[in-house]
C-alpha cells in the first residue's frame, strides 16, 4: 500500500485470520489427541508385553504358521493352545456351577441341623 503501512499484497481481512487461528488450534488438538492415542496404545502395549501375553500369542501364531496341515478353524486352533477349552459349552458350565452351588448350600444347612441335633442330645450319666 501507499502509506507503507501494509504490504504490497492485498489485505485479506479478519475472516482469513480467523481461519488460520482456528486451522492452527485444529491441528493442535488432533497433535494432542494422536499422542494420547498413541501414550495409551503403548501402555497397553507394555501392560501386554509384562503379562506375558504377546510372548505367548507369538508363540501360538507362530506355531499355526508352522503347522504343516492347517487347522479348518484358526480360533478353535488358537483357544486350544492357549488354554481356553473349545469343546465345553459355557452354559452348560453356568447350569453345572449353579447345580453346584444348590447342592452346597443344601449340604451346609444339613450339616448345622446335625450339630444342633448333637448339641440337644446329652449323654446320660452312668
Amino acid at each position: 500500500a501507499e502509506d507503507g503501512i501494509r504490504d504490497a499484497q492485498e489485505s485479506r481481512g479478519l475472516g482469513d485470520v480467523y481461519k488460520r487461528q482456528v486451522h492452527g488450534e485444529i491441528t493442535a488438538v488432533k497433535e494432542m489427541s494422536f499422542n494420547n492415542i498413541e501414550s495409551k496404545k503403548e501402555e497397553f502395549r507394555k501392560y501386554l508385553e509384562k503379562a506375558g501375553a504377546i510372548e505367548k500369542l507369538t508363540r501360538v501364531l507362530v506355531g499355526l504358521y508352522e503347522e504343516p496341515d492347517r487347522p479348518h478353524n484358526a480360533i478353535d486352533y488358537l483357544k486350544k493352545n492357549l488354554g481356553s477349552p473349545t469343546d465345553m459349552d459355557a452354559e452348560q458350565l453356568r447350569v453345572e456351577f449353579n447345580k453346584a452351588k444348590d447342592e452346597n448350600s443344601l449340604l451346609k444347612k444339613r450339616i448345622e441341623n446335625l450339630k444342633r441335633e448333637i448339641a440337644s442330645v446329652k449323654p446320660e450319666d452312668s
